[in-house]
């Protein structure tokens, strides 16, 4: 009996030894996998972001240059409104009434 006591004694001493080894290789597994992955997002987050400048640029310059346009056919219609007759005024005022409200809701994006 004591010596079957021994015998389990010494073998759950060896396998606690053998799986406290396993666990601490693996934690060290672990550690260096979520540093390779936190590596890599960083990366592509810092390309995402420059990605993301770009297409705002872009939109930016875009956006400027439809209010530009609209501005210039908003003062065209200006131009035509002073020199047009009654009922011609009226059609033009509708039409201007138009860009001014595409250019406001340019504004207000």
């Amino acid at each position: 009996m004591k010596k079957n006591f021994l015998n389990l004694a010494f073998a759950l001493l060896i396998s606690a030894i053998t799986f406290s080894s396993c666990s601490k290789k693996a934690k060290e597994e672990t550690k260096e996998a979520t540093e390779a992955v936190s590596d890599d997002a960083k990366d592509a987050a810092g390309s995402a972001a420059g990605t993301v400048e770009s297409k705002v640029s872009k939109l930016s310059a875009s956006a400027k240059t439809e209010y530009d346009a609209i501005t210039k056919e908003i003062e065209r219609l200006d131009t035509k409104i002073a020199n047009a007759s009654e009922a011609e005024k009226v059609k033009l005022e509708k039409t201007k009434e138009t860009f001014v409200k595409k250019r406001d809701a340019l504004l207000a994006d």
